[in-house]
């Protein structure tokens, strides 16, 4: 079989359309690829570079934008910025009573895809609104956050990260005002030493939703090298369907082409050097008025999404360590 896809990727990626070249059908990588690749390029031991705690204080050292840490909720050991302790529901209420920022992100350390993130409008000293849905106090936030259990010691609960809430560039509110929408970049470090990038895709947001992830009802469109967007994607019942403006809102989407891409490429490349240890991550840029900024990265990028946009994954670089690992 084709890289050893099974039939229902192959199907899955559309490569039954004979718009596609056999060179372009190719570069389609199969799971049996990517868990193999992952496996070799990104070593469990060295992914800890990539902790949301650990590459937010990294980043800052080094100057790469990123979403400002306002504070570690924890019961245990938790602390906000600027050094108070943040573990006590008292502790949380005074946080929130002397905050300087209106919205805050509160993100499960160790969650993924986006379960359990949650953005916090804060109406008055005891009132929140909770992901633009319900209306909660401090001690419902304390008793959510307290509760939750996204990470693996499922008798421990979460570490929460308080972050700045990225206001998005213009260009992005057009598809969804609700969410702070990303783009996925992948970047790997091949064997030569060099940093590329294999794809790039918009995560593009619903209308009322606070994520843009594609787990959802989500839609993703592949981005060309000049910044413009392909034709979205979104996958229903295993089946992909192709739109080329956003259904909740008419919006176009093929055609249209995005802010500072060239500076979000160079961005996500000069974050990958950083980490040389993690050889491929998958990074989420937001991109706001002033340029673009990374929300964070991940050691497994999802070739599902990547792919399904009709791009494959596979250059040259990665062919030639395929051959060595598979």
């Amino acid at each position: 079989r084709l890289n050893r896809l099974e039939p229902h990727e192959y199907y899955e990626y559309g490569l039954h359309d004979g718009k596609l070249s056999w060179d372009e059908k190719c570069r389609f990588m199969s799971h049996h690829q990517a868990s193999r690749f992952y496996t070799e390029v990104n070593h469990n031991y060295e992914r800890g570079a990539l902790n949301k705690l650990s590459a937010h204080r990294l980043f800052e050292r080094v100057g790469i934008p990123t979403s400002r840490l306002y504070g570690v909720f924890d019961r245990a050991c938790g602390r906000s910025a600027d050094g108070r302790p943040l573990q006590t529901p008292e502790q949380l209420r005074q946080f929130i009573a002397s905050a300087t920022f209106e919205r805050f992100v509160a993100k499960p350390l160790a969650s993924q895809r986006g379960f359990g993130v949650k953005v916090i409008d804060i109406l008055g000293e005891d009132r929140l609104l909770d992901s633009g849905v319900s209306e909660i106090s401090v001690a419902q936030l304390y008793d959510a956050m307290t509760t939750s259990r996204f990470n693996l010691n499922q008798a421990q609960a979460d570490t929460y990260l308080f972050e700045q809430h990225i206001k998005q560039h213009p260009f992005f509110d057009r598809f969804a005002d609700s969410c702070t929408q990303c783009l996925r970049i992948i970047t790997y470090i091949t064997l030569d030493g060099e940093v590329e990038v294999l794809n790039a895709n918009f995560k593009v947001g619903e209308q009322g939703k606070v994520y843009d992830n594609t787990r959802g009802e989500g839609i993703a469109a592949g981005v060309d090298s000049d910044g413009r967007l392909r034709t979205g994607v979104l996958v229903r019942d295993g089946r992909r369907i192709e739109v080329a403006a956003h259904p909740d809102n008419g919006v176009s989407i093929a055609g249209e082409v995005i802010p500072f891409f060239s500076e979000a490429i160079e961005l996500a490349k000069r974050a990958q050097s950083v980490v040389p240890q993690v050889r491929s991550i998958g990074w989420d840029v937001a991109i706001t008025a002033d340029g673009p900024v990374i929300i964070e990265g991940n050691v497994t990028w999802s070739r599902k999404s990547q792919q399904y946009t009709r791009v494959g994954m596979i250059t040259e670089a990665v062919r030639k360590e395929l051959a060595q690992i598979v």
